[in-house]
């Protein structure tokens, strides 16, 4: 996949980066949490969305980058139960977890009631269809 980061969403003490197309919540500490792990508790409404990657600086990008890491051996097995459940090749993950990547930006414009994320909508079909696995 191609390497990525981009900070989508923030607020006074928080942000939202995605990196490779994976979500992640960074609290005012530093603290790097999977979005998957506390999408349930995460209140999207007081955030500002948008793409901020400017506003931080590479090395603290890349410092949360690393910290990141510690959520590949959960990626890595989820990748592989998704491929074997579905028949997916790996190139087909791929795409699978970019247009996942795209239903949350279409997600944020629908939460925000307005177009941040400029030609992302949300795909119900899509969705409805990979719902198992999202």
């Amino acid at each position: 996949m191609t390497a990525m980061i981009k900070v989508l969403a923030k607020n006074k003490e928080q942000y939202i980066i995605a990196i490779d197309y994976r979500l992640y919540f960074v609290d005012k500490n530093n603290n790097v949490y999977s979005i998957s792990s506390i999408k349930s508790s995460l209140r999207l409404d007081n955030f500002k969305y948008g793409d901020f990657t400017s506003e931080y600086s590479e090395e603290k990008l890349q410092s949360i980058r690393i910290k990141t890491k510690k959520f590949d051996p959960e990626f890595d097995q989820y990748k592989k139960d998704v491929m074997e459940d579905s028949n997916m090749t790996e190139d087909q993950f791929n795409l699978f977890v970019k247009k996942g990547y795209e239903q949350d930006l279409a997600s944020f414009n629908e939460i925000y009631g307005k177009e941040i994320f400029h030609n992302m909508k949300v795909d119900s079909a899509w969705v409805n269809k990979y719902l198992d696995y999202l």
